[in-house]
C-alpha cells in the first residue's frame, strides 16, 4: 500500500483545487467542541449527513511548519483556531525547519462509547531533539477503528486508519512574576 498523503485525505476543494463556498450566516464562525469535530470526521470519510456543511479544508500539516499553513483556506475559523484535514501522525514529525512532537493522548467519548482519540502535539524549532519548544500546538483527532470498522463501503477502512481532522492553535504565553510573595505578620 502507498503512503497516504494529505491530498488523499480529500477536503471541500472541486477538481480544479479551489474551495466549494458554503454559505455563512453573518457573525458565524466555525468552533466546534471536540464531540462535535468527531462528528464533522465521521462525516468526512463514511459520509450520511448531508446536512452538515464541509468548513474543513486540506493540508499536508505535519509536513508544514506553522508560519506556512495555509490560513487563508480557513475562512470559517474562529481566529484562533484553524481546522484541516491531514493524514494522521503518531511520531515525530519534521518538517525541514523543526518538528511536531506528540506529548499526549485522551479518547473521546460519545453516547458511552469511545468515538475517537485527541491526540496533542506541540512544535519545536531546531532539526535535532531537544529543539526549542514554541506555542504552536496541533490536536489531532481520529476515529475509533474498533468502533468504525470495515463494514462500509470502498476504502474507509483505509481511510479510518488515515484521515485526520486537526485543530491548529497557538498557545498565549503567560509570563509570571518571579515575585515572592511576603508574609505580614498582625499586630493584635
Amino acid at each position: 500500500m502507498e503512503k497516504p498523503s494529505a491530498a488523499s485525505a480529500g477536503g471541500n476543494n472541486d477538481n480544479r483545487g479551489k474551495r466549494t463556498p458554503v454559505e455563512v450566516p453573518c457573525g458565524c464562525r466555525f468552533d466546534p467542541t471536540d464531540e462535535e469535530l468527531m462528528v464533522y470526521l465521521r462525516n468526512k470519510i463514511m459520509g450520511g449527513r448531508d446536512d452538515l456543511p464541509d468548513y474543513i479544508s486540506t493540508a499536508d500539516v505535519f509536513g508544514t511548519s506553522p508560519n506556512q499553513l495555509p490560513f487563508d483556506r480557513c475562512e470559517y475559523s474562529a481566529g484562533k483556531k484553524w481546522f484541516f484535514y491531514t493524514v494522521g501522525q503518531n511520531d515525530d514529525v519534521f518538517t525541514g525547519d523543526g518538528y511536531w512532537t506528540p506529548t499526549s493522548e485522551e479518547a473521546i467519548c460519545i453516547d458511552g462509547q469511545v468515538d475517537g482519540y485527541k491526540k496533542e502535539f506541540i512544535y519545536y524549532c531546531g532539526t535535532e531533539h531537544p529543539g526549542n519548544r514554541t506555542n504552536w500546538y496541533i490536536h489531532q483527532f481520529r476515529l475509533n477503528p474498533d468502533v468504525y470498522g470495515a463494514s462500509a463501503v470502498g476504502n474507509v477502512d483505509y481511510k479510518i486508519s488515515s484521515v485526520v481532522a486537526c485543530m491548529v492553535f497557538r498557545k498565549e504565553v503567560v509570563v509570571q512574576s518571579n515575585r515572592r510573595k511576603r508574609k505580614r505578620k498582625r499586630k493584635n
